[in-house]
């Protein structure tokens, strides 16, 4: 027996000296977990269908007279006679139901030990066993119907009820229990037997509606079945294992130790009171099952003859199984998923979509309900941006570029050489050669010329500092636009282009459509994107907290450049309205058109044989963004289901300008770029530099 002198210290108010003393049991299934989550099993009466309950010490208080009862019989001959006078329900002589009862349910009262569960209440359910030398027999097997009436959820019975050679006497009655959602918890026996005991009465009809308990031993080095106890054999599927070795109270009222398969099976019967506690709307046979599902698979792998389903585990019967969402019209797995929110928005704000998850309510597989903050189910794209990043400046430093000029037509590749995960025989990275980019333009007469590419624009640079210049507004709203094909125009000093786009990766596309008309120092462009899986090009997530299916995007954008002596002033903005493509799964069930924005201002000149700019941009940013998401707020008792709510969003992005200063120097055979950005505070410093060689 371990004191509450032992070496660890005390971790909460509920691991002190009364829980120590049956220390061991206890931290072997967890039980610690459930005091301290406030699950004591209070609200439930728990029968213990034994040789009485003595209500003394940690039990008094703790039973049930109303639906308590003396079914005892005394056999004369033929005749039959209440054993005890009145209805008394337990005494001096009930040395072992007390022990029993007071395993699942002793209080904490600063003496003694304490049981799993000391909320429960217990119906002492006093019994007699007799044996006629071929079977042991109950008496008072109308306790089942007294139970089933009575509506008391968990039978404990840490008895034998029959022998292998007999046959079964009890089918009717349990039958009758279970059509009350009651759940019989019974011992396995202590005969070292390869298989239950008083397994007769489990059939196929009567299956469900009990548990049998094996004992292991009180070691925490490791899991033993205990050398008196039953194995689950024919009964394995229907079978645990508990503590065999429980310091409780005896019938006088002392501590004592109590051994044996009768030990085992209250702490079972405590594990059911408390899921019925914190969720009345289940049955006993309903709290079976999940200690069933939950159980620790300690024997061989899966069910087994010895262990059955495993070492009951408190803390993974009150945790939710496989929880759900829903919006009230479908469910969705919790596990499949998350919201992925772009930098253009703002999910983490007073009233955003992280502030919408941080309280909701759900119900696991069981119909179990759970309320806590789930709003660590949004989260942000930076890291995957930021490995983007990485990838394409490792294409950068191994890339090259080849093409050719003829009078209609000219053309050009780039490519890159990306480490494999493959090495030569000298242990050398292998290279794999990778298409970066293409262009093509075939010019059809003086005046038009069709065109057709791919990553046609340099956009390393510019998408890292967070800039996308006017002339690649598309690339802006959604970098997946990759692909163009277009025909441009020339009316006198005016450039028409119209443009088609798209894009695809990893199950994510968008396809698109542009307008353009240019002059030497202004330009106005008009577009459309419709994007799937993604939404300003940041993958949506997954499950029904994903934001969208997808979106369509209509923008307009105005660009405009003059000369001030040596230095160049250029200006771009742009204004966007975007609509979410929304589905019936999703929490996420109304959205406003989203409008969004950015702009530019650089001023550049002549420097150093190249150009030097500074400027001040801001990225793509969400101006104005509300929505509703349909989440679980409450559980119905009455009802048996979800209180909904609706709660409105704003998703509004942040304005966050950024300082700019860059240089460009190109020749005929290299090219030079360095830029740096910083955001107004100087909190958030960024800065690249790229460098081209063209090889003859």
């Amino acid at each position: 027996m371990i004191t509450p002198e032992s070496q660890q210290p005390q971790r909460s108010a509920q691991d002190d000296r009364e829980y120590r003393q049956n220390y061991v049991a206890a931290e072997l299934i967890n039980g610690l977990f459930a005091l301290e989550s406030g699950w004591d099993g209070s609200g439930v009466v728990v029968g213990v269908v034994d040789d009485g309950v003595n209500e003394i010490g940690e039990l008094v208080g703790q039973i049930d007279h109303d639906v308590s009862k003396d079914f005892g019989l005394e056999i004369n001959g033929s005749s039959r006679q209440p054993l005890r006078p009145g209805a008394e329900t337990g005494d001096v002589n009930s040395t072992h139901g007390t022990p029993v009862a007071a395993i699942i349910a002793g209080k904490n009262d600063g003496r003694g030990t304490q049981g799993l569960a000391p909320g429960v209440k217990i119906a002492s359910l006093r019994i007699d066993s007799v044996s006629d030398g071929e079977e042991t027999m109950l008496l008072g097997s109308d306790v089942y119907e007294w139970a089933a009436d009575k509506k008391i959820p968990i039978l404990n019975m840490s008895l034998s009820s029959n022998d292998e050679g007999g046959k079964p006497y009890q089918i009717e009655r349990i039958l009758r229990y279970g059509a009350s959602g009651g759940l019989i918890v019974r011992s396995a026996g202590n005969s070292s037997k390869d298989s239950v005991s008083n397994f007769r009465d489990l059939t196929g009809e009567t299956a469900n509606v009990q548990i049998f308990v094996v004992a292991i031993d009180a070691d925490e080095r490791k899991y033993t079945i205990s050398s008196y106890s039953d194995r689950c054999g024919v009964a394995m599927d229907r079978c645990v294992a508990a503590v065999g070795q429980n310091v409780t109270m005896n019938a006088d009222g002392q501590t004592v130790y109590f051994a044996g398969t009768s030990s085992a099976a209250p702490q079972v019967s405590a594990l059911a009171a408390m899921v019925l506690s914190k969720w009345p709307q289940l049955s006993g046979q309903d709290a079976g099952n999940i200690i069933l599902n939950t159980a620790r698979d300690i024997g061989e792998t899966g069910t087994d003859a010895i262990y059955g389903r495993g070492l009951i585990d408190v803390r993974a019967a009150l945790e939710p199984i496989n929880p759900a969402l829903s919006n009230g019209r479908s469910s969705t797995a919790v596990s499949s998923s998350v919201a992925v929110v772009g930098s253009a928005l703002d999910a983490w704000g007073p009233a955003s979509l992280g502030a919408a998850y941080a309280d909701m309510t759900v119900l696991d597989a069981y119909g179990r309900n759970y309320s806590g903050d789930l709003s660590g189910l949004v989260v942000s794209p930076t890291q995957g941006e930021e490995r983007w990043l990485h990838r394409t400046m490792d294409a950068q430093a191994n890339s090259g570029v080849s093409g050719f000029t003829s009078q209609n037509m000219s053309a050009s590749v780039g490519y890159t050489a990306l480490p494999t995960r493959y090495r030569d025989e000298d242990g050398q990275e292998l290279l794999q050669n990778r298409l970066t980019a293409a262009q093509l333009a075939y010019r059809i007469d003086a005046a038009t010329t069709v065109t057709a590419g791919y990553n046609s624009t340099d956009n390393v640079m510019d998408d890292f500092m967070g800039l996308a210049p006017s002339s690649d507004a598309m690339f802006a709203y959604s970098p997946l636009a990759q692909t163009s094909i277009g025909v441009r125009h020339v009316v006198g000093e005016t450039l028409l282009s119209l443009n088609a786009v798209g894009g695809k990766r990893d199950g994510m596309s968008v396809v698109g459509t542009s307008a353009a008309l240019s002059s030497k120092q202004s330009s106005l462009k008009f577009g459309y994107l419709s994007e799937k899986g993604t939404v300003f090009g940041t993958p949506v997530g997954a499950g029904a907290m994903r934001f969208g299916d997808g979106a369509d995007t209509l923008f307009f954008e105005a660009a405009q450049g003059f000369a001030i002596g040596a230095w160049t002033l250029e200006g771009y903005a742009s204004l966007g309205a975007t609509k979410l493509k929304l589905s019936d799964d999703m929490l996420l069930t109304k959205a406003g058109t989203i409008a969004s924005g950015r702009y530019g201002f650089t001023t550049s000149r002549s420097a150093w044989g190249g150009l030097l700019s500074m400027g001040v941009a801001q990225r793509l940013v969400g101006l104005r963004a509300n929505g509703v998401v349909t989440v679980g707020s409450d559980y119905d008792l009455a009802s048996r289901s979800l209180r909904f709510e609706q709660r409105p969003i704003d998703m509004r992005g942040k304005l966050r300008p950024e300082i700019t200063l860059g240089y460009e120097k190109s020749g005929e055979r290299s090219a030079l770029r360095v830029g740096a950005a910083s955001d107004l505070a100087g909190n958030s410093i960024r800065a690249l530099a790229t460098y081209r060689l063209k090889l003859n």
